[in-house]
């Protein structure tokens, strides 16, 4: 393999995980004080969900230690316990905020793609046809597509759908854009 060859996936590797950081900021904003909610109302399941969709995010954004956090309390409220220890709450709460605060500088990059001259019909159709047999594999590279997704006029849900990994959904509103 050639050098450029290696630094291309180089590149190409650190895309995409600077794709799933700004989907990390973007989506979890206000997850913990949902997650406190969630707890408040005795509502172990979706306070499970919330962690455990942490986890899973922060773990592709190579955010070890807030994906080592969320899955201590996963791994309590899938248990009989009944309660958790104020310091993994506190730890948790402390990973993802500073977490997000590491993310903060990625919104100056998000606001510039926003401003991305808008995809002409025949590029938008090119990008749509590359896109469906990934959604129908539940393929995420389709995450390093979102900047040219959002260059389609009227795609933020689809954008929003793909950043969520709800592939299903997104391959719905795919086939309802209109050209």
């Amino acid at each position: 393999m050639s050098g450029s060859n290696r630094n291309s996936g180089k590149y190409k590797d650190e895309e995409l995980e600077k794709k799933f950081k700004a989907s990390f900021l973007r989506n979890n904003q206000n997850m913990y004080s949902e997650f406190e909610e969630a707890l408040s109302n005795e509502d172990r399941e979706l306070a499970y969900r919330l962690v455990h969709s942490v986890k899973g995010n922060a773990g592709q954004a190579k955010m070890k230690k807030l994906a080592k956090a969320a899955a201590e309390v996963e791994k309590l409220l899938n248990s009989e316990e009944a309660h958790i220890p104020e310091e993994k709450l506190r730890n948790l709460k402390y990973e993802l905020e500073s977490a997000l605060v590491k993310l903060k500088p990625l919104i100056d990059e998000i606001e510039a793609v926003k401003t991305k001259k808008p995809l002409d019909k025949e590029q938008t159709l090119a990008l749509l046809n590359k896109l469906k047999p990934m959604l129908e594999d539940n393929d995420s590279e389709c995450l390093e597509f979102l900047d040219d997704i959002r260059s389609i006029p009227e795609s933020e849900v689809l954008a929003a759908q793909i950043e969520q990994y709800d592939f299903g959904s997104a391959l719905k509103t795919l086939e309802s854009i209109k050209l």
